[in-house]
């Protein structure tokens, strides 16, 4: 070769290309598992600020989390309810997961579905009584004020969901309803799911088996 002349020979190229790809090979899942992984954690940030205002209203009113929905004289869901009591704005990102590509906005429960869904079997519905819209803590065994509560810490308030925005366990037909079912957007090779629970605290959970779903319990973990 003259001296001077830098350029690559046909072979060398041919070994930097190999050597460029095998890097690739090994970086790429390293990569996209670490970005799901922030992604994950993200997740889990959103639950724990929506926990935090789910305390504030709490706090704020009868001592129950927010209805999970509210369709009297108007639709709300539980997001935007949160918004009506000044608490957070219903358009907020701690209501999108990240892992989630839908954005769905509803125009009639004025929230985005399909990400994170409460658990209606302890913020559940109201009822009616001259009228006027009421939650019966006492005689409604779906219903339960945080106060109430035996065990919070293993007792799930709100998860990632399958578009919607609640889970309920209907101990009438002893079903639960596969249109709720949480959602395993968070999966790396298993079932995996994000949970908040109703003492504040917040999860990842590799088995949605581990969570009881039968009448009386209604999402106690094991």
């Amino acid at each position: 070769r003259r001296k001077g002349n830098m350029a690559f020979t046909l072979i060398e190229l041919l070994v930097v290309i190999s050597i460029i790809t095998i890097l690739m090979s090994i970086l790429l899942p390293s990569l996209s598992k670490a970005r799901e992984t922030a992604k994950r954690l993200s997740c889990l940030s959103n639950l724990k600020q929506i926990g935090a205002a789910q305390f504030v209203y709490v706090d704020s009113y009868d001592g129950g989390f927010t209805p999970g929905f509210y369709n009297y004289g108007v639709n709300y869901a539980y997001p935007s309810i949160l918004k009506e009591s000044g608490i957070t704005d219903s358009k907020s990102n701690i209501f999108l997961c990240p892992s989630e590509s839908s954005r769905t906005w509803d125009t009639t429960l004025q929230c985005f579905t399909g990400h994170y869904g409460l658990n209606f079997n302890i913020a559940g519905p109201l009822k009616l009584n001259a009228g006027e819209p009421y939650r019966d803590f006492t005689n409604y065994g779906y219903l339960q004020k945080l106060s109430q509560l035996k065990n919070p810490s293993k007792l799930v308030l709100a998860c990632d969901v399958i578009s919607s925005i609640g889970f309920w366990y209907d101990a009438g037909s002893a079903t639960f309803l596969a249109k709720t079912y949480p959602n395993t957007r968070h999966s790396s090779g298993g079932k995996t799911w994000n949970y908040l629970f109703a003492d504040g605290h917040c999860e990842t959970i590799r088995s949605f088996e581990a969570l009881i779903q039968e009448p009386q319990t209604y999402f106690y973990r094991k």
